[in-house]
C-alpha cells in the first residue's frame, strides 16, 4: 500500500517517469486500481466471519463472495464511464456491501 499512496508512493514516481505524466494523476489512477487494499482490512475488521472458515465455513465463504461483490461494485464505481449519479450508487452500494456484516440465522 506504501506503493500506491502519497508522499511516498514510490512506484507511483517510477511509473510516472517512465511514461512522462503527472505524478499525481498516476497516484489517483493506482489509488482507485488498488481500492481492495483499502477495503478488504476494514471489512476484516468488520466481519470476523472471513477468518473463521474452520469452524464456520459457510458463513466465511459467504462472507467472501460478499465482499468480493461489493469490491467489483467499488471498482465498477471508480474504474467505469458512467453518469456521476450511477457511479456514487456503485460505490455506496460496494463500500454498504463489503463493509456490513450479514449475518446468517
Amino acid at each position: 500500500m506504501v506503493t500506491l499512496t502519497p508522499p511516498v508512493c514510490g512506484a507511483v514516481f517510477i511509473a510516472s517517469g517512465m511514461i512522462g505524466a503527472n505524478w499525481l494523476q498516476v497516484a489517483v489512477t493506482a489509488m482507485s486500481l488498488g481500492v481492495g487494499l483499502y477495503v478488504i482490512p476494514l471489512a476484516l475488521a468488520a466481519d470476523p466471519s472471513l477468518i473463521s472458515i474452520a469452524t464456520t465455513p459457510f458463513e466465511a465463504l459467504f462472507a467472501v463472495g460478499r465482499v468480493g461483490l461489493g469490491l467489483w461494485l467499488v471498482s465498477m464505481g471508480l474504474v467505469a464511464s458512467k453518469p456521476f449519479v450511477k457511479r456514487c450508487a456503485f460505490i455506496g452500494a460496494g463500500v454498504g456491501m463489503a463493509l456490513m456484516p450479514f449475518g446468517l440465522p
